[in-house]
């Protein structure tokens, strides 16, 4: 029983030490640093430079300020009809998204 009880207060310390390490702020950077690479040559990134965002040291803030905010009307009219046409690589590259 003693192995069962060290296994047990092994684990309980280790997921202390994972979720004291864990940065949301920084986990969010990254996915937003994914997101923009991958759409970076899509025309909504070229439109709204996601090139020059990734280059930038104030990353988030540079995005708040360059890509407005679209209601739903906004982004079918401006960008999701394109992908609806058939169009590729309009939001995110070489797929079509199927929208509703």
């Amino acid at each position: 029983m003693a192995i069962i009880g060290n296994i047990i207060k092994g684990i309980i310390h280790a997921s202390e030490i994972i979720s004291s390490e864990f940065d949301a702020a920084e986990e969010q950077r990254e996915v937003l640093k994914d997101l923009l690479e991958t759409a970076k040559n899509t025309e909504f990134g070229k439109a709204y430079q996601f090139e020059e965002i990734l280059k930038s040291d104030t990353m988030e803030r540079d995005f708040r300020a360059k890509v407005p905010f679209h209601d739903y009307n906004q982004i079918t009219e401006q960008w999701w009809e394109k992908v609806q046409a058939g169009e590729k690589d309009i939001t995110w590259p070489d797929s079509q998204i199927i929208l509703l």
